[in-house]
C-alpha cells in the first residue's frame, strides 16, 4: 500500500515530468503495478472488511442484548437503554468484554431495527 504523498509523486512524475512508468519505478523502488494503480485513480481504495471478526467473549451474551433491546421498544424515551447501560448491564450477569464490542453489536441491531426511509416521487402533469 503506497502512501498519499507516494501517489502525488508517482502521478506528478508521470503527468507533469513525462516520466516512463520505467523510471519512476526504478527512482522510486516501486513496482510498475503498484504505479498503474496509482494512476488509475487520485484516491486511495478504502479498507473494507471482507469477513466479520468473531466475538468469542460477546457471543453468548447476544441474546441478552436483544433481549434488552426489545425491552427498550416498551420505555419511554427518557428510559431507554443506551450502549453503555446496556455494557453495564452485562458486566452485572458477568461479562468481562470490552464496551467497544457491545457498542458496536448495539449499533448493528438498532440498524436492522430502523424503519426504512421512504420517498415518494412528486410528479406532475404537464401544465398543472
Amino acid at each position: 500500500m503506497i502512501s498519499g504523498e507516494e501517489r502525488e509523486l508517482i502521478r506528478r512524475a508521470y503527468f507533469i515530468d513525462h516520466k516512463s512508468l520505467r523510471q519512476i519505478a526504478r527512482e522510486l523502488h516501486v513496482a510498475r503495478k503498484t504505479i498503474g494503480r496509482a494512476l488509475a485513480s487520485a484516491e486511495a481504495k478504502s479498507y473494507k472488511l471482507s469477513t466479520a471478526r468473531p466475538a468469542p467473549v460477546l457471543g453468548s451474551y447476544k441474546p441478552q442484548i436483544e433481549e434488552l433491546l426489545a425491552e427498550n421498544k416498551g420505555l419511554p424515551a427518557k428510559q431507554r437503554y443506551t450502549s453503555h447501560r446496556i455494557y453495564e448491564e452485562l458486566v452485572l450477569r458477568g461479562y468481562q468484554g470490552g464496551e467497544s464490542a457491545v457498542r458496536g453489536y448495539f449499533g448493528q441491531c438498532r440498524r436492522k431495527q430502523r424503519r426504512p426511509q421512504v420517498c415518494l416521487p412528486l410528479e406532475f402533469d404537464p401544465g398543472s
